[in-house]
């Protein structure tokens, strides 16, 4: 009954490390890529906006981070299910 706990758990948590990998790199890089200096996809939302300055590079490195951030999270829950499948492959084996 535990193990089956221990296990329903860990597939959840690797679940919701997918999917927020996903969530995180999407809108991180939507962030960065609006943000991102001298761009005119911002300020053309805007509408008629006469400014010398486009985009702001802190918010678009913050938007990287956390699309990085998103790509990591996303590479250890794919990691994880990968060995979830090695373990119930190596489990029917033997």
């Amino acid at each position: 009954m535990a193990v089956n706990y221990v296990r329903d758990s860990a597939q959840g948590l690797i679940k919701n490390l997918i999917l927020g990998g996903i969530g995180l790199a999407i809108i991180g890089g939507a962030i960065a890529f609006l943000a991102w200096p001298g761009t005119e996809v911002a300020s053309s939302a805007l509408g008629d906006v006469d400014t010398e300055e486009t985009g702001n590079a802190v918010i678009a490195a913050m938007g990287a981070a956390a699309a990085w951030a998103g790509n990591l999270l996303l590479l250890v829950g794919l990691v994880g299910w990968g060995v979830r499948l090695g373990n119930e492959a190596t489990l029917r084996k033997s």
